[in-house]
């Protein structure tokens, strides 16, 4: 089974500017996620989690600073961080999607729960992922 550490990493890519600032975008953006986090556990009932994420988790970028990194590892590795990466993608739209709110409500203990499992899960994804680049 392919885990982080027990994987081979082209140092020859991993040299390249081009994938260290990819790693270093991908880094921030995990960062922006766990202050999401923060900032929700400190006022779930109306943080913006939807406008937060919208303006910072720019996914065109995710996909392509992904994509980058990804290079450095042989096909079978690649197979496993692809369906991180896809799930990374595929949060990002569920957080925007299961957290937003109306105008003038504050969300339910059910939607605090989705959103927190939700940011807890891209967060997850997100170490997981950069634990391969270790």
């Amino acid at each position: 089974k392919t885990v982080p550490g027990a994987v081979t990493v082209d140092t020859e890519i991993t040299s390249r500017p081009e994938f260290k600032a990819a790693l270093k975008r991908l880094s921030e953006y995990s960062a922006l996620i766990k202050d999401t986090t923060t900032k929700f556990a400190a006022n779930p009932t109306s943080y913006d989690v939807a406008g937060t994420v919208k303006a910072t988790m720019k996914v065109d970028d995710i996909r392509s600073s992904l994509n980058i990194v990804n290079e450095a590892f042989d096909e079978e590795t690649q197979r496993v961080t692809d369906k991180v990466v896809r799930g990374i993608i595929q949060d990002i739209g569920e957080i925007i999607t299961n957290s937003a709110l109306k105008p003038g409500t504050s969300r339910t203990p059910k939607k605090i729960d989705r959103t927190t499992l939700w940011l807890s899960k891209i967060s997850a994804d997100f170490d997981h992922l950069l634990a391969f680049y270790k």
